[in-house]
């Protein structure tokens, strides 16, 4: 099973739509520093796997409430069942 990645304009698009707090943000992902969240965002730095898996689990718990991301939601699956 392929990995879903979520790209840097993608996570910020993430947490902007959950009107949530780099703060609150960094601890629902499980990042430590809430300033890295700024470098993830700028894609300074990559989401480790466990980030990845808690960002596709907020992704997706956000999507029943917004259209927006439920597109993000589809075009990311789209993308990781693809084999180049």
């Amino acid at each position: 099973m392929a990995v879903m990645k979520m790209t840097a304009d993608e996570i910020k698009v993430l947490r902007k739509v959950l009107k949530m707090s780099e703060g609150e943000f960094a601890d629902r992902i499980e990042l430590k520093d809430r300033e890295a969240i700024k470098l993830l965002e700028s894609g300074a730095i990559k989401p480790t796997l466990h980030m990845n898996k808690l960002l596709i689990r907020l992704l997706g718990m956000g999507s029943a409430r917004s259209p927006k991301l439920k597109k993000m939601f589809e075009e990311i699956k789209e993308r990781s069942q693809s084999r180049w």
